[in-house]
């Protein structure tokens, strides 16, 4: 025998003794192994006999229809929402392959470094390179090192800690670019998309980059990992609100038997 708490819960009834009503509340359980979402039936129960309704009271039903048909008007604007920013991604990806640097390689001498007013840096785990101004005034040193192999003249290490007022920062450098001085902003990217030339990046590194540092096949790589993430979540949120309407259908499938 079914009946129906005040609230709009199915429930199994096993026993009635007098005016006790011992019944199990219908509940969705998830299987642990696969996911999956099943009905079943929870623990027993006791409720009094006068909370339970042979039918599902009307005005819970009704409340319960209009919260699943807000919830997939939510979904659908959060949906449409994602679409449009896919569409302006592309746009910007677009223009991004439009524009090109095309300068000739700056060759720097680095005995300028005491009289440089920037000091440009790539480290050795970031794309993008680190650029210091002595007008920095929290800016106010850095230490250098480089090991080299006797035998072949290769820089194992290259490092550098900067000095700030608020505290002291430690990096290697890339072994094979290291830092430049006095170059501009144009020149400093034209550099990063070389190095991206002959040093593969991971996905985390390419994905944290500001565009204009990437090579078209970074960039191209970045946003295909934003659409890939996007239409994942296109798809999550269309299997959500293809639940909800399921649910919503059953129980305007309940109000109509009434």
């Amino acid at each position: 025998m079914y009946k129906y708490t005040k609230s709009g819960f199915q429930v199994f009834v096993e026993a009635e003794i007098g005016n006790r009503i011992f019944a199990r509340a219908l509940t969705i359980f998830t299987d642990d192994e696969y996911g999956h979402e099943f009905e079943g039936y929870g623990s027993l129960e006791e409720y009094k006999k006068e909370e339970l309704f042979d039918t599902q009271p009307v005005e819970v039903l009704n409340l319960e229809i209009d919260e699943i048909n807000k919830q997939i008007i939510s979904k659908r604007n959060e949906l449409k929402s994602i679409e449009h920013e896919v569409r302006m991604k592309k746009l910007e990806l677009e223009q991004a392959q439009k524009t090109q640097i095309s300068n000739e390689k700056f060759i720097i001498n680095r005995t300028e470094l005491l009289k440089a007013n920037t000091i440009t840096m790539f480290p050795s785990d970031s794309i993008v390179p680190i650029t210091k101004d002595k007008n920095d005034k929290s800016f106010y040193g850095l230490k250098l090192s480089m090991e080299i192999k006797i035998q072949d003249g290769e820089a194992n290490m290259w490092g550098y800690k900067l000095y700030h007022d608020y505290g002291d920062h430690s990096w290697h450098l890339d072994k094979r670019y290291g830092f430049f001085v006095d170059i501009p902003e144009e020149e400093a990217i034209r550099i990063c998309k070389q190095r991206q030339s002959e040093v593969s990046f991971s996905d985390s590194q390419i994905m944290r980059t500001p565009d204009k540092w990437l090579t078209e096949k970074n960039l191209e790589k970045k946003q295909l990992i934003l659409q890939n993430e996007e239409e994942s979540k296109k798809e999550k949120l269309k299997e959500e609100i293809e639940k909800k309407q399921r649910e919503l259908d059953k129980i305007k499938a309940l109000a109509n038997e009434k």
